[in-house]
């Protein structure tokens, strides 16, 4: 299981479990960004991906590899690395109409409220 997603077994989602540690960290690093009005505990994060599939883990894994490839682009080491949020945002719109977001968007707008 993903240490930095450690949620207990029981309620960890097996897409969370394949993902590693800078995934994990990414994954919440976006969606602080997408939802920062609503602190979504990791718990929360697993519920919402449990629903999807092992072909929807590979598309989340492509996904923030390829946010982290647009922060490399920009200069930066990674995704997590940026540290102002508008220069995420910016990342982030430039993925918005990409099957990744659009997934993560739907499993998260599940348990947000929004």
């Amino acid at each position: 299981m993903n240490t930095l997603l450690a949620v207990d077994s029981d309620s960890s989602s097996e897409i969370l479990s394949q993902l590693t540690s800078h995934q994990g960290a990414t994954l919440m690093r976006v969606i602080q960004d997408v939802f920062p009005q609503n602190a979504m505990s990791e718990t929360q994060c697993a519920i919402a991906f449990e629903a999807y599939s092992y072909r929807s883990a590979r598309l989340i894994k492509s996904g923030l590899a390829g946010l982290d490839d647009q922060a490399q682009r920009a200069g930066y080491a990674d995704y997590r690395s940026v540290m102002w949020e508008v220069d995420r945002v910016e990342l982030l719109l430039r993925i918005e109409s990409t099957p990744f977001f659009k997934t993560l968007i739907g499993a998260l707008s599940s348990v947000s409220g929004d």
